[in-house]
């Protein structure tokens, strides 16, 4: 069950990450935080320029944590229809293949999800997977982002086209 869902930019993340002493050394040793926090890293797939990221170490297109079974990472950019870059069904599937055996557990769990700004990608992913919950299991989780937000529909779209087709068989 995922009665949380946090939409972070990457710096935000990264801040979270460090109060809870979260590393990519640690992520996996640390069994009280790997079972309550669930993360989806979106990063963009073209270099950025060196100054452009500065205050995150690893670089805007370099995730944070290894992806595992509680992590899963993307690379898409922020386009809002079929350009390269943008969002697949590919990644949609890898979303809904990671998120629903999270959704079923009777654990809680709190789903993390950044991308660079915590604007549009991380927040649709987010606000899907909300309305998604609530369809399924018939209640609300909490959705925080840490800034206003905007809906990049072409991202919301492609998760209906593979999280919904589920429920046609």
């Amino acid at each position: 069950m995922i009665p949380k869902i946090k939409v972070f930019s990457k710096k935000k993340f990264y801040d979270f990450c460090r109060g809870l002493h979260l590393t990519k050394e640690t992520i996996d040793t640390q069994e009280g935080l790997k079972r309550h926090y669930i993360i989806i890293s979106i990063c963009n797939t073209s270099a950025s320029k060196p100054d452009e990221d500065i205050w995150y170490a690893n670089g805007c297109n370099t995730h944070y944590f290894n992806e595992g079974p509680n992590v899963l990472n993307l690379d898409f950019d922020d386009f809002t229809n079929d350009t390269e870059g943008a969002m697949t069904l590919e990644d949609a599937e890898r979303i809904r293949d990671f998120i629903i055996p999270f959704i079923d557990s009777t654990e809680p769990i709190e789903l993390i999800i950044h991308c660079s700004a915590g604007l549009s990608r991380s927040f649709s992913v987010g606000e899907f997977i909300y309305d998604y919950i609530n369809y399924k299991q018939g209640w609300k989780p909490s959705l925080e982002a840490s800034i206003a937000s905007s809906t990049n529909y072409y991202v919301k779209d492609k998760l209906k086209q593979v999280f919904y087709e589920l429920d046609k068989d």
